[in-house]
């Protein structure tokens, strides 16, 4: 079995699809619960649809203020010799 590999100049843009996915999802989910409730039975339709909307507008963001933070970060980091 072979692993598939993308372009090295496209890992930036996986990881910010990765990690915003993630992390919206998580957070649409804890506002969907605390919003609604755990036994709200369209608890899954109402945190999908938050998701829905909050992953794309999270993608846009990491992708564009991503590289001004990783420089920001090395900037006021040390280097390990």
């Amino acid at each position: 079995m072979h692993d598939i590999k993308i372009p090295p100049r496209w890992a930036p843009i996986l990881v910010a699809a990765l990690m915003s996915g993630i992390m919206s999802a998580m957070v649409a989910l804890i506002s969907t619960i605390r919003g609604f409730g755990w036994a709200n039975h369209l608890l899954f339709e109402l945190w999908l649809r938050a998701w829905s909307v909050s992953w794309p507008i999270a993608f846009v963001v990491l992708v564009l203020v991503g590289p001004s933070i990783q420089r920001w970060v090395a900037r006021h980091t040390e280097n390990s010799p």
